[in-house]
């Protein structure tokens, strides 16, 4: 069973979706994010740039689904004007939703920004992106 979809790569705009449930980044409409809207549980984002975080598509998710949860690291906090259910990351902390879990890997780029590892159902993986290098990035087994 394929356990992502990749809804968008790019420089026009990032959104990929992990176990159905799970979004990193929200850098398109959201007429793209609409067909998959009623499975989302948590939208995961990685750094401010306009690719990754299309506010408006934000604000309309949160609208139509107000129990979906928005996890980030503080430097996104300005961006996240009037978005509720916000839990704010630590880099290297795991975080435990009950159905999966997570933790926020530092990367590196032109502005703050993380990757996540995902543990869902017996997987394990790593989302990286726009960064200038893993160093210091493990993945045993």
């Amino acid at each position: 069973m394929k356990k992502y979809d990749v809804i968008a790569s790019g420089s026009d705009g990032n959104a990929v979706l992990y176990h159905k449930s799970i979004l990193v980044d929200c850098g398109v409409s959201f007429s793209s994010i609409q067909p998959y809207l009623y499975q989302l549980q948590l939208i995961l984002l990685t750094h401010e740039h306009r690719d990754h975080i299309n506010i408006e598509t934000l604000r309309r998710i949160c609208g139509a689904r107000p129990t979906v949860r928005v996890g980030c690291c503080d430097w996104m906090l300005p961006h996240l004007d009037k978005i509720r259910n916000v839990d704010v990351y630590e880099i290297g902390v795991e975080y435990n939703y009950r159905a999966f879990s997570l933790m926020p890997l530092k990367l590196y780029h032109d502005v703050p920004q993380c990757g996540y590892r995902i543990f869902k159902d017996g997987y394990r993986l790593i989302h990286c992106t726009d960064t200038q290098h893993l160093n210091g990035i493990t993945a045993p087994g």
